[in-house]
């Protein structure tokens, strides 16, 4: 019986970094050292998400059509008819940046300082939510991901409950065709991610 080789360092388990940048800023440095990418490299208008709930879920689906001809039970062309990729998470840091993010834009008004602050979140009108970009790094600081033209599609409903639970926006990004032709690019840095 053959035994299969396996290595664990290609086996990637943790659930990483999340970024949020307006639609448009450049790309992280792609400087690789060590068979890593810096963490330091989402600087300038990249800012970090915060923490999950249960970390973070990328999806590319495809849907497709079959083409039949009578004298065949089965298709003689499989043709793709559309392809949607999205990025999923739950953030728990509840706060009005957050939810100025979640909802694709809107006002951000605030009031005060220090103890006195007082922040107002009022959500954009229909038709004017904005774009944004997601970026994503392991912890390992081997793997990136970015998708370029993103809208959050997901349904805004935190619970508010006792105890331990958590109120959290669940984000669900999707992403569209952006201008330099593609919805979303991955990175992997290393021989051993290669």
């Amino acid at each position: 019986m053959a035994t299969p080789s396996i290595d664990p360092t290609k086996i990637l388990n943790d659930p990483g970094l999340l970024y949020y940048a307006p639609l448009g800023t450049a790309e992280p440095s792609m400087t690789v050292a060590g068979s890593l990418f810096s963490s330091a490299a989402w600087g300038g208008l990249w800012v970090p998400f915060g923490p999950t709930d249960e970390g973070t879920e990328f999806s590319d689906k495809i849907d497709t059509d079959d083409m039949m001809v009578e004298e065949s039970a089965y298709p003689v062309k499989t043709v793709v008819t559309k392809k949607e990729a999205s990025v999923a998470f739950n953030l728990v840091e509840f706060t009005a940046t957050r939810m100025k993010q979640v909802q694709n834009g809107g006002t951000l008004q605030v009031t005060g300082s220090g103890a006195t602050t007082l922040s107002t979140f009022t959500p954009p009108a229909v038709g004017q939510e904005v774009r944004a970009m997601v970026g994503w790094q392991s912890q390992q600081d081997d793997v990136r991901l970015i998708g370029y033209q993103c809208l959050q599609i997901g349904t805004i409903k935190p619970k508010f409950r006792r105890g331990t639970a958590k109120a959290s926006y669940e984000a669900n990004w999707k992403m569209e065709l952006s201008s330099a032709g593609y919805p979303y690019r991955f990175f992997f840095a290393g021989t051993i991610r290669g």
